[in-house]
């Protein structure tokens, strides 16, 4: 969402509300007072369109009436121009002094593709910051000033930027009015024009996710389209089911060996000399080789051992119809193949196990195959092929993860074929805010933003078999946090549960009045749909405890949730947990759910826009009818409908009083029997 700013009070006005959208059609002359020659027109589309023209220096200037020392402007870089012929083609954006030739801004140069960030006297910088131009990394410039530095910063978006150089404020830059300039000039060639747009915006992301539909309907010959989109976690819902933690673990931590070959015969392979111990070894005790594999081919070799004179031998492969198979030979005859009968070419990754040790099985992603092994037993092995063997079967596909090892110890009668499904108590104990960060790295999502201080300790949430969502709204509702999809770039944030302790009234994002939201459907709750006075709690291997609130059970009955089952590592914590709810919820008070605001025309609408979950805000002036006349509310979600010179959020909220908690010696914190709920 780009809001244009409009001056406030009297010049000189900071150069941040210097906005055009240019979308009228005309150029605005009381804001832009030079337009040499009318080379800067306003598009259809709602660009500013500057001619460059042949032996024609052109100027596009606004009237001097503004300040940048502790402020900025902002432009949209729409379309450079081409240098068509011409030895010399260039255009910029400067921000003015009132000497000649003193300047500071951007200049784009035609002829080499270089964008300068400059700070020019008499016309000159000895030291500019050169840039190759990108349409997309450059697509929005600013130049700002802040505490004795001026800044100039690329965006790809107007949201968030990257400085490209900096420079200790220039005298003029404190004392001076200062105007905004878009000159052009060409020597040669033919006619070509640049477009910017935006001016002054402040661009406030709104959505990140999945659109839905582009849905068209008609009334006659108009055509209208609805968009609607649904936040990032959509796309978390639609992620494959999750393996075991340790399998997610092993996928995610390790950089696989990709194997590309020109054909099963033309290709590179991985040799390795295991050395003589390793032989040596071999020769008395069983080996277990372990390994991750993914590819959609057939007939190839995935890997191979053998001795030096080829009397042992042992192979890993693919068979004509997909299916894993293990080729060996202890007499240096030809290889016996022993089929899975289980297909793994399915573009899939796969985690192998054989165990020539106890179980004498091999495993397949958790299953063993259904033959045992007992007769593959090669001693001796020297030397390793990995993506081939032997100078021939050429893998295509992935291999991650190889482990080859032999069992010299009294380990008991096997290797455990479960590995695959080990993460059934896969970091039991670690804290909710790294459990989170985990599932997200499940899916290769890293961007992960973790909001307060308070991690509790989390049990093992099994081997698998559920989306990662789930298991992250398993995490939230454990530690009565936050979960939600950024809304400005592909994230996710996490809060804890004492980011809303006792909210901070300084800390609000914006106070309206109830007459300014200028919507119907606020809604004000006084019911039993948050009533919970009864809790029964319990956690993995531990006690089911229950909490009470015998006022409210006498009052109002008996509301109970239902049993409580959350993943605490003690049963402390699961008394804690269930304490907090009943103790938030034994009597919830009188809330407003629903604040839809009609925010486009209003003074506060960046303040608006600013709201995210958990922010605060006061609804003011309220009816007569309502509990006080002010109420503050926590933001708990939000919808929006945004149309041409419209733009409707309904926020649903809560009442931030149901997070508050004790504090000795308050005056609001520590009110016996109202705020003396103590932290969990």
């Amino acid at each position: 969402m780009a809001h244009i700013p409009a001056p406030t009070g009297s010049a000189p006005y900071p150069l941040a509300q210097l906005g055009d959208d240019f979308d009228d059609g005309q150029v605005n002359t009381s804001r832009w007072t030079t337009n040499t020659s009318g080379s800067g027109t306003e598009t259809a589309d709602g660009r500013l369109r500057i001619a460059i023209n042949p032996g024609v220096d052109t100027n596009f200037t606004s009237v001097r009436q503004w300040t940048l020392a502790s402020s900025k402007v902002t432009a949209k870089l729409c379309a450079v121009p081409a240098l068509n012929g011409s030895s010399n083609c260039a255009a910029s954006m400067w921000v003015l002094s009132t000497t000649s030739g003193t300047r500071i801004g951007w200049r784009y140069d035609a002829s080499t593709g270089v964008l300068a960030a400059m700070s020019q006297t008499g016309f000159a910088d000895g030291t500019p910051t050169n840039l190759t131009y990108n349409a997309i990394d450059h697509a929005w410039l600013r130049v700002r000033e802040a505490s004795g530095t001026v800044y100039w910063e690329t965006s790809n978006d107007g949201a968030f930027w990257t400085t490209r150089r900096t420079l200790v404020t220039p005298a003029w830059v404190t004392s001076q009015q200062v105007a905004l300039d878009f000159p052009t000039t060409r020597t040669g060639g033919t006619s070509g024009y640049i477009e910017w747009d935006l001016v002054g915006a402040e661009v406030k992301p709104r959505f990140w996710g999945v659109v839905n539909e582009f849905p068209v309907t008609w009334e006659g010959l108009a055509s209208y389209v609805k968009v609607t989109c649904t936040d990032l976690f959509k796309w978390l819902n639609r992620r494959p089911i999750l393996k075991s933690m340790l399998a997610e673990e092993i996928l995610h931590t390790s950089v696989a060996s990709v194997f590309t070959p020109a054909s099963s015969t033309q290709g590179k392979y991985l040799v390795g000399d295991l050395g003589s111990q390793f032989e040596a070894t071999g020769a008395s005790y069983a080996k277990v080789v372990e390994f991750w594999v993914k590819t959609t081919t057939t007939s190839r070799a995935i890997l191979g051992m053998y001795e030096t004179g080829l009397d042992h031998q042992y192979v890993m492969a693919l068979s004509a119809s997909g299916e894993l198979t293990i080729e060996h030979t202890a007499s240096g005859g030809a290889l016996t193949v022993y089929n899975s009968l289980r297909v793994i070419n399915d573009g899939e990754w796969h985690h192998i196990l054989h165990d020539e040790y106890g179980s004498k099985r091999l495993w397949i992603d958790g299953a063993a195959a259904p033959f045992t092994t007992s007769v593959v037993d090669t001693p001796s092995l020297r030397t390793l092929h990995v993506g081939g063997y032997r100078g021939a079967r050429m893998f295509d596909g992935q291999i991650a993860h190889l482990a080859i090892t032999h069992v010299t110890g009294n380990i008991g009668s096997t290797v455990s074929p479960d590995r695959y499904a080990a993460g059934s108590a896969g970091f039991a104990g670690e804290d909710a805010d790294a459990r989170i960060e985990r599932f997200a790295r499940y899916t290769d999502l890293t961007s992960v933003t973790i909001w307060g201080t308070t991690h509790d300790a989390i049990a093992s949430q099994g081997p698998g078999g559920s989306a990662v969502l789930a298991r992250m709204r398993e995490v939230e509702s454990t530690e009565s946090g936050r979960l939600f999809a950024e809304r400005d770039y592909y994230g996710i944030a996490y809060q804890s549960r004492d980011v809303r302790y006792n909210p901070d009234p300084s800390s609000e994002v914006f106070v309206i009045d109830y007459a300014d939201l200028e919507t119907r459907d606020v809604e004000l709750a006084d019911d039993d749909q948050k009533l919970v006075n009864v809790v029964e709690a319990s956690r993995p291997g531990g006690a089911t405890q229950r909490v009470t609130a015998p006022s409210s059970m006498a009052v109002f009955g008996t509301y109970d949730p239902g049993a409580l089952n959350i993943l605490k590592t003690s049963d402390l914590s699961v008394l804690d947990a269930a304490a907090w709810r009943v103790s938030r919820y034994a009597n919830p008070p009188v809330e407003l759910r629903e604040v839809p605001i009609e925010a486009y025309t209003l003074s506060i609408y960046l303040d608006i826009l600013d709201a995210d979950i958990s922010s605060y805000f006061s609804v003011e002036d309220l009816p007569s009818q309502a509990p006080a006349s002010s109420l503050r509310v926590t933001v708990e979600g939000y919808t929006e409908t945004i149309k041409e010179a419209s733009h409707l959020i309904k926020f649903h909220t809560s009442s931030g009083f149901t997070d508050t908690v004790w504090v000795l010696d308050d005056a609001t914190y520590s009110v016996l029997d109202s705020t003396t709920r103590l932290a969990y």
